[in-house]
C-alpha cells in the first residue's frame, strides 16, 4: 500500500512539473473566436472560453495585449467585474469576487479591436502567447470585409517568434469567411496567429496625418539645425602653415583649446611636459612604477595658469612623487580648477560672443525636438508606451553624444575603436531588451533609421559650436602644419633642428601630445639619439606613455584621493507578431 501511494504521489509530482497547466487553476478545454473585420481595420471580437477550474477560483482575467497606438473599445463579458486599459494592455476581470467556483464554466467576451497600421495586410493574434495554460481545442471564423487572395492567408501556431506553419491545425477559405480549428492541444504560452496579405487598397486608411506631421517636424528640426551650425558652427577655410615649432605664446594646454574646442585634464600632462621643457621641472622615470618630479627653478616667469599648476604640484617642497599626488585630496580638485579656468579664455580664439544664449537654446531645442519626434513615431505616439520604455530608449541617445564627443577628439585608432565599443555596449545592450518587442512597438522600422539619422546630425550640430574667430583659423592651421610635419619630417631634417636647438624634441613633445601624435614624434627620434649630449633629452614611448598614464591619473578623482566614495550593493508572419492575443489567469 505504501509502494502504491508513493507511486501515485511519484506520478502527480511529475505532472505538476511536466505540464504547467496544472499548477494553474484552471485548463481550457475549448477556446471559440469570431471576428468581423471592417474596411477601416476594426476587429469585432467575439470569444467564447469554456475553462474547467481545478481549484476553487472566483473567476478569470483576460488579458488583451495591444500593439502601438491600437485601441480596444466596447468591452462586454460575462460577469464583468472590472476592465483597466493601459499603453499595452487591457485587463477584463470576470467573475464573483463573493463565490468560488470548481469545474466547468464559460465565459464570453467581446470588444472592438481598432488596428492603427497602414500595412498592406490583417496580422492578429486569435490566439495570444501569454496563456499560462493548456488550451485543449481552438475554433475560429474571420470574416474579412472583401475578397482576398486566398494564397495570401497563412497562420503560425506556437510560441512567441515561431515563424511558418507546421502541422496542428487547419482553415479554409471560403468567399470572405476564413475558418478554421486546431487539431491538437496548445501547451502553455503557445498562441495561433493569423496573417493575410492584401492589396495596396483593400483597406480604406485615412492618411496618417499624425506620422506626416511628426516626421515633418523631425526634418525641419534638423535642417534648422544644420543651417545653424552654418552659420556659427563652420569654420571659415583652414590654410594649413607648414611649421617646425609650436605657434609663440601659446602653451599646450591653449593649444588644445584651439584643437579641440576645449580644455581637459589629459591637458595638463602636456603641460608638465612643456614646463619641463621650459627647465621649471625635471621628470624623473628611471623607477617604471613611479614617477618623480623636481622643482629646477622659481615659477615667477610663468603665465598665471602654469604656476598655479605648478605650485599646486609642489606646495612648499621641492620634490613631488607619484604617490603623494595620487593621494593628495586637493590636487585633483585644483586641476579641475585650472581647466575651468582655461576653458574661460575659449572666447579667445571662438566667436562665443556670436553665440548668446537664446540662440544656444535653440540650437539645443532643435537637437530635444528630433529626439521627441523620433520617440512619438518610434513608439507610435503612445504615450504609455513612451514613459514605459523611454528611459531604455535614453542610453542609446546618450551612446550616440558620447561617439560623436569622444570622435570630435584628435584619439588613436585604437582608442576610437575602445569608445565606440564601450557606446555600443552602452547603448546597444540596454536595447537588446527591446528588440523582443521592437516589430510590435515600430510600425514601420525605416521610420526609427530616419529619426536615428537626424538625431545624430543634430548631436554634431550642437556639439560643433561655435565656430573659430580668426585668430583660431590661423592658430588651427599652424597647430595642423605641425602635425603634419610631425608625421612626415626627414631625417636630416630633424638632426639640423637638433643641431640648432638641442632641446627642441622635448619642446615639440608636449604639442605633439595634444595632437594626437606623440607616439610618432618619439619615434622619429630613435634613428639620431646617438650623442650623450642629446640623450638626456630623449625620453622612449612606453616611458612617456607610462608617465602620462600615470600622471593623468593623478589629475583625476579616484578612491585614493577621496574624489570616489565607495560603496557597495547587493504562417505568414510568427506566432504573436499581430495585433491582439494577449492571454490570461484565474483570481
Amino acid at each position: 500500500m505504501k509502494k502504491i501511494s508513493f507511486i501515485l504521489a511519484f506520478v502527480l509530482t511529475f505532472l505538476f512539473i511536466v505540464n504547467p497547466s496544472y499548477a494553474e487553476n484552471f485548463f481550457i478545454k475549448n477556446y471559440k473566436v469570431k471576428m468581423q473585420v471592417s474596411n477601416d481595420r476594426v476587429v469585432n471580437v467575439d470569444e467564447e472560453i469554456q475553462v474547467y477550474f481545478t481549484n476553487p477560483s472566483h473567476g478569470l482575467i483576460r488579458d488583451v495585449s495591444k500593439k502601438g497606438r491600437d485601441s480596444i473599445k466596447k468591452i462586454s463579458a460575462t460577469e464583468l467585474v472590472s476592465a483597466s486599459c493601459s499603453a499595452t494592455n487591457c485587463s477584463i476581470k470576470m467573475g464573483n469576487p463573493n463565490k468560488t467556483i470548481t469545474g466547468d464554466k464559460t465565459y464570453r467576451i467581446s470588444y472592438n479591436y481598432d488596428i492603427k497600421s497602414d500595412k498592406n495586410e490583417f496580422y492578429y493574434n486569435i490566439i495570444g502567447t501569454n496563456w499560462d495554460t493548456t488550451i485543449n481545442m481552438v475554433d475560429f471564423e474571420v470574416v474579412m470585409p472583401s475578397k482576398f487572395d486566398p494564397k495570401k492567408a497563412g497562420i503560425s501556431i506556437g510560441k512567441y517568434g515561431t515563424k511558418g506553419f507546421d502541422g496542428g491545425a487547419y482553415f479554409s477559405v471560403n468567399g470572405t469567411t476564413i475558418k478554421g480549428m486546431t487539431t491538437k492541444p496548445l501547451n502553455p504560452n503557445e498562441g495561433v496567429t493569423l496573417r493575410i496579405e492584401v492589396p495596396n487598397d483593400y483597406f480604406s486608411d485615412v492618411e496618417n496625418n499624425d506620422i506626416f506631421f511628426a516626421l515633418t517636424i523631425l526634418i525641419i528640426a534638423t535642417l534648422m539645425s544644420f543651417f545653424f551650425w552654418l552659420k556659427f558652427g563652420k569654420d571659415d577655410r583652414v590654410v594649413q602653415v607648414v611649421s617646425f615649432s609650436a605657434p609663440k605664446n601659446l602653451n599646450p594646454v591653449e593649444a588644445e583649446i584651439v584643437y579641440k574646442g576645449k580644455a581637459t585634464t589629459s591637458g595638463l600632462v602636456s603641460l608638465i611636459v612643456y614646463l619641463a621643457s621650459k627647465g621649471y621641472i625635471g621628470i624623473d622615470t628611471s623607477d617604471k612604477d613611479s614617477f618623480v618630479l623636481h622643482k629646477t627653478k622659481h615659477f615667477e616667469g610663468l603665465k598665471n595658469e602654469e604656476r598655479i599648476f605648478a605650485r599646486a604640484i609642489f606646495g612648499r617642497d621641492k620634490v613631488a612623487n607619484q604617490k603623494q599626488l595620487e593621494t593628495s585630496e586637493t590636487f585633483y580638485k585644483k586641476c579641475s580648477e585650472i581647466v575651468d579656468e582655461y576653458n574661460k579664455k575659449r572666447t579667445d580664439v571662438y566667436e562665443e560672443s556670436s553665440i548668446d544664449i537664446f540662440q544656444q537654446a535653440f540650437s539645443l531645442l532643435c537637437l530635444i525636438t528630433a529626439i521627441v519626434a523620433t520617440l512619438a513615431v518610434v513608439f507610435d505616439f503612445n504615450l504609455g508606451l513612451i514613459i514605459e520604455n523611454g528611459f531604455i530608449a535614453i542610453f542609446p541617445i546618450v551612446a550616440i553624444f558620447i561617439v560623436i564627443a569622444g570622435l570630435g577628439r584628435k584619439r588613436s585608432t585604437f582608442s576610437k575603436i575602445y569608445l565606440i565599443i564601450f557606446a555600443l555596449c552602452f547603448g546597444g545592450i540596454p536595447l537588446l531588451s527591446m528588440l523582443n518587442s521592437f516589430d510590435d512597438l515600430v510600425e514601420n522600422p525605416w521610420y526609427a533609421l530616419l529619426g536615428l539619422v537626424c538625431i545624430i546630425i543634430c548631436s554634431i550640430c550642437f556639439y560643433h559650436l561655435p565656430k573659430r574667430n580668426k585668430t583660431g583659423v590661423e592658430l588651427q592651421g599652424e597647430l595642423l602644419g605641425l602635425k603634419k610635419f610631425i608625421e612626415t619630417a626627414e631625417k636630416h631634417r630633424l638632426e639640423t633642428m637638433v643641431k640648432d636647438d638641442p632641446s627642441y624634441f622635448y619642446s615639440i613633445l608636449p604639442f605633439a601630445y595634444i595632437l594626437g601624435v606623440s607616439n610618432v614624434w618619439i619615434e622619429q627620434f630613435e634613428s639620431i639619439m646617438n650623442t650623450a649630449d642629446y640623450d638626456k633629452h630623449y625620453i622612449d614611448a612606453n616611458a612617456f606613455n607610462n608617465f602620462a598614464n600615470s600622471f593623468g591619473g593623478c589629475t583625476l578623482p579616484s578612491h585614493a584621493n577621496g574624489g570616489i566614495s565607495s560603496s557597495s550593493s547587493g504562417g505568414g508572419g510568427f506566432s504573436g507578431g499581430g495585433s491582439g492575443g494577449g492571454g490570461g489567469s484565474s483570481w
